[in-house]
Order: structure tokens, then C-alpha cells, then sequence
């Protein structure tokens, strides 16, 4: 679980970061669009863009201060709102690749259920028996022991046939 936290922490960061990267463009796109504003209106005050026409702009006009204010509050809120979309985007990565590892487990589970057990019948398979008696002999092999094959189990093997059924009607 300690490896699951530390995967949502670094996609969140990865996923703030470029949110964070839109952000400062947008708040340099309204300090730009301030500055534009201020010049313009130290130009309609004065007739000409200068430092002594930006002053009186600033001195007179009051709205230009809350609107100077603005790209900061939209700066924080932008970082705000994107830490929150980045960590809910990281836990629904998270909890999708969960649920894909779930359903693969699942899957796999089934394909191998699948492979050792008749469909028909749900009993297990050749496949299954050859895979038990080489386990059987490798444990045997393990522990030492001679692991015993007599005719009557090979008799019973090779009788156990099945054969095709065929329905009529």
C-alpha cells in the first residue's frame, strides 16, 4: 500500500506541475494585459506614454488597483483549484489501475481454471493430472523418496477415456 501512496504522490506532482505551468501563463497573459491597460490610459491622460503619465493613471483611476490585484487572486486561485484537479485526477488513475489489475488477476485466474477443468462437465483434465503427478515426483525428488507406479493405476488411466457423445433425436 506504502508503494500505491508513494505512485498517487508523484503522479499528482507531475500532474500539478503542468497545471501549474498553465496557470503562470495565464497570470503573465493578465499582467501583460494590465500593463497594456495602464499604459493606454497613461496615454489617454497625458497624451504620451511615460513614467510621470503612469502615476497620474495610478493616482486617479482606482479601478486599475483592483484590477492590478486580479492576475494574483486568479494566480492562487489557479493553484488552488489545480493542486485539487491534479490529486483527483491521480486517485482516479489510481483507482482504475486497481481495478484493470483486479479484473486481470480475475482473467488469469479463469484462463488457468479454464485450462486444467473439462467445460462440460467442471472436472479436471488431463492436463491437470500430468501437471499433479509431476509435482508429485518433483517433491518426491525433493525429499527423497521413491514415488510408487503400479499397473493398477496405469490400468485405470488408460481406461479413463472420454469419448464423444452423440445425441440423437
Amino acid at each position: 500500500m506504502i508503494v500505491a501512496k508513494n505512485m498517487l504522490t508523484e503522479n499528482v506532482k507531475v500532474l500539478k506541475s503542468e497545471v501549474s505551468k498553465t496557470t503562470y501563463q495565464g497570470v503573465a497573459v493578465a499582467v501583460a494585459s494590465i500593463l497594456c491597460a495602464l499604459l493606454a490610459l497613461s496615454y489617454y491622460y497625458t497624451g504620451e506614454v511615460s513614467l510621470n503619465g503612469v502615476i497620474y493613471a495610478q493616482s486617479v483611476n482606482y479601478g486599475l488597483w483592483m484590477l492590478e490585484g486580479l492576475p494574483f487572486i486568479f494566480g492562487f486561485w489557479g493553484q488552488y483549484s489545480s493542486s485539487m484537479i491534479a490529486y483527483q485526477a491521480g486517485a482516479m488513475i489510481f483507482d482504475q489501475t486497481q481495478e484493470l489489475r483486479s479484473r486481470a488477476d480475475s482473467l488469469e485466474k479463469q484462463v488457468s481454471y479454464s485450462t486444467t477443468h473439462d467445460p462440460v462437465t467442471d472436472l479436471p483434465n488431463r492436463a491437470l493430472f500430468y501437471d499433479r503427478v509431476e509435482q508429485a515426483i518433483l517433491s518426491a525428488g525433493n525429499q527423497n523418496k521413491i514415488l510408487k507406479w503400479t499397473p493398477l493405476s496405469r490400468q485405470i488411466i488408460t481406461q479413463f477415456k472420454i469419448e464423444p457423445c452423440s445425441y440423437s433425436s
